[in-house]
């Protein structure tokens, strides 16, 4: 569940840089496909006019401990490029793990 998760919120995050969209744009098209505890935070962004970024920061905190927050911190974002894995997958994964904080 947490994996699908983050791949949902990854996607949201490049949907929105791509296409410029402005909050209550992203919410809009957030609110078709969540649900749940998702569609819940959604909805409180959404009546808070919350930013976007408040409403990142929220959510992974919501569904991802400190703690593994931090172990994912180390294992995709602060590791070193394994060997045979090509320069470009590797500065990518960087890239999008280090996304939301740029």
């Amino acid at each position: 569940m947490l994996n699908l998760y983050v791949i949902f919120l990854l996607k949201v995050i490049k949907i929105r840089h791509v296409g410029q969209m402005n909050e209550s744009a992203i919410y809009d098209l957030m609110y078709r496909y969540c649900s749940g505890e998702l569609l819940g935070l959604v909805t409180r962004a959404i009546n808070s006019r919350e930013t976007f970024e408040d409403f990142h920061a929220r959510s992974l905190g919501h569904f991802i401990p400190s703690r593994e927050m931090s172990q994912l911190t180390i294992a995709r974002y602060e590791r070193v490029q394994s060997v045979g894995e090509q320069l470009s997958n590797y500065v990518q994964t960087k890239c999008d793990f280090g996304a939301p904080y740029q």
